[in-house]
């Protein structure tokens, strides 16, 4: 691994035009100044992955609302259904329970979800978007019992909207980052898996509802470079309460509880949107 290799990589962190037109002229600077020390090295080593970040969230921060409010709703589409996929797996692994070979089922519980997420991964959006709405089509005919309000809201509002667009408007350009999708999914997994096992970290995540609010957090995170990510995992956690504000599985009590949780965690990551595009645009 080489110097030039170092900042190179570093450089791919700026938007293209920006790498196309001046990234080699900053590995030059880059490398200049590392024959002083290797700390000036490292020190503009920083300064270059900051500005290269600080570049890219301006830029993507600056689309027009319009695109960005049907990002969001493409990427959460997919986010709700590997969600669901996550709790099938986290069960699976869980519990050992066997597969069941019924077509429907394979496709609804393992197979779809997981073309889904390649797909969407790869970019091949027309292709995610149709298996998606297979999938929606195929969960509504093979759900028993006949789903509930819960179910139509959370499970299949996002994914037969978000992947309606993803077939009638696929993006045609470049949008790298999408493995970050999984991102949320991750934290889901985790707190699914803790709650299954009963044990007490478990117990605290569903009680105090810090265990919903892991998947937000962890978008939150990358709300300036992935705002996308960010506002479709707040749309999903809205959905969500809105699900449990008609379901008659919890409580009452326990349906507030959460409900405000999740509204709130949405609404933080909307106000970190918000603040982001307004201050970096305006730099």
């Amino acid at each position: 691994m080489t110097r030039k290799w170092i900042g190179r990589t570093a450089v791919r962190l700026y938007p293209p035009d920006v790498r196309a037109a001046h990234g080699e002229e900053l590995v030059g600077t880059m490398l200049d100044a590392g024959d002083y020390s290797l700390f000036a090295f490292v020190r503009h080593l920083v300064s270059l992955i900051v500005a290269g970040l600080l570049a890219r969230s301006r830029d993507v921060l600056s689309q027009p609302l319009g695109r960005l409010a049907s990002d969001m709703v493409r990427w959460a589409a997919v986010m709700t259904i590997g969600r669901v996929f996550a709790g099938v797996v986290v069960e699976q692994v869980r519990w050992g329970e066997s597969i069941g070979w019924a077509p429907a089922t394979i496709w609804i519980r393992f197979l779809g979800p997981a073309l889904v997420l390649a797909l969407f991964i790869s970019r091949r959006d027309r292709a995610t978007g149709i298996v998606g709405l297979l999938w929606c089509l195929v969960y509504a005919l093979h759900t028993h019992p006949p789903l509930q309000p819960a179910t139509l809201i959370y499970v299949l509002a996002l994914p037969i909207v978000g992947c309606a667009l993803l077939t009638i408007a696929p993006r045609r350009g470049l949008d790298p980052g999408r493995a970050l999708v999984l991102v949320p999914l991750i934290p889901w997994a985790f707190f699914l898996w803790a709650f299954l096992d009963w044990h007490s970290v478990g117990l605290f995540l569903w009680q105090s509802g810090v265990g919903y609010l892991l998947p937000v957090a962890a978008a939150g995170l990358f709300v300036t470079v992935k705002p996308a990510l960010a506002l479709a995992t707040a749309l999903s956690s809205s959905l969500l309460a809105a699900s449990y504000l008609t379901s008659s599985i919890l409580a009452a009590e326990r349906v507030t509880v959460l409900s405000i949780e999740l509204l709130g965690g949405a609404a933080i990551v909307l106000a970190l949107t918000a603040l982001s595009r307004r201050a970096l645009t305006r730099t």
